[in-house]
């Protein structure tokens, strides 16, 4: 199995944790900077740019700590008496809960902005897969050229390392992968195999795998399609062959059979009086036709 994904998801981890603490740390320190220019509560918004970088890049998950830890850092550094989280003013504590539903409904708008835009960002990218497929293979490629090249594709869109398509009924499974039928109405093109883990997201093979599978089924009628057509061409010219074949041997058996018609009915014939010498010409052509159908019934030397 690819241990690229969990190494990439190990790396966003680190990359998440190392840029919320250095966000919070740059507003704390741009806040120490401006506290002598502006009321101290006034500065601790300040922190909702933390807030929303972290939502933007790395989603709710990781902003909703970071508006909590935002909120901490300002306590302990600048709300009296400072270096402890015990607040003296009781105004202060609604002004941490304020910054903090503030900042948390921030994260969450932005969370949820960025949301919308990887889901268009994955439309984009499946739907400019299907039109790639769809001109490539209507163009007239064939399916069996183009295989791989939308395997490797369609593992790309489905955010897994791999992905294997077997056309036609499911022949086979196997250990540590998953399939998903590739159907057109009641009739299955053929399956997609991968990796069990990561599964794909349900919501991309909903949307996905529906016009590939019909894209799929297109291809394979047209080269089936394909296929007959030359079929039929090869038996078209193979007919005009017997047929020119046929009319040259008709025309080879014709030639002999009149002479040897006319001569039995030149002997047969009662009213005409033939000499020895007519007869035997009449016996020699006969005999010199037959001759020569012999030789058409053997055209090659041994047989």
């Amino acid at each position: 199995m690819n241990m690229a994904l969990p190494k990439r998801g190990l790396a966003r981890h680190a990359a998440a944790l190392i840029t919320s603490a250095a966000a919070v740390a740059l507003v704390t320190g741009s806040i120490y900077a401006l506290d002598s220019f502006a009321p101290v509560l006034s500065l601790g918004v300040l922190y909702l740019f933390a807030v929303l970088l972290v939502a933007v890049l790395f989603g709710l998950t990781w902003a909703i700590p970071v508006s909590v830890a935002s909120m901490l850092a300002f306590n302990w550094f600048f709300l009296p008496p400072r270096n402890t989280f015990t607040l003296s003013d009781g105004e202060n504590w609604f002004a941490l809960a304020v910054y903090l539903a503030t900042a948390v409904v921030v994260s969450e708008l932005a969370a949820r902005s960025r949301r919308r835009e990887a889901v268009a960002e994955q439309r984009g990218r499946e739907s400019a897969l299907l039109a790639t497929i769809a001109t490539d293979l209507l163009a007239g490629r064939e399916l069996a050229g183009e295989i791989e090249d939308i395997e490797d594709r369609a593992a790309e869109v489905l955010g897994v390392s791999a992905a294997e398509i077997e056309l036609g009924p499911r022949r086979r499974v196997e250990a540590g992968r998953v399939f998903y039928p590739l159907e057109v109405g009641d009739r299955q093109v053929g399956t997609i195999f991968t990796p069990a883990d990561p599964d794909p997201a349900p919501d991309v093979r909903k949307r996905f795998l529906p016009p590939l599978a019909a894209l799929l089924a297109v291809a394979s009628e047209r080269d089936q399609l394909a296929r007959e057509a030359l079929e039929a061409e090869a038996l078209r010219r193979s007919d005009l062959v017997k047929t020119a074949l046929l009319r040259a041997v008709s025309h080879d058996l014709r030639s002999p059979l009149t002479g040897i018609a006319t001569a039995v009915g030149a002997l047969r014939n009662p009213t005409l009086r033939l000499s020895p010498t007519d007869r035997d010409e009449l016996l020699e052509t006969i005999e010199a036709e037959s001759d020569r159908l012999a030789r058409i019934d053997r055209p090659f030397p041994g047989t």
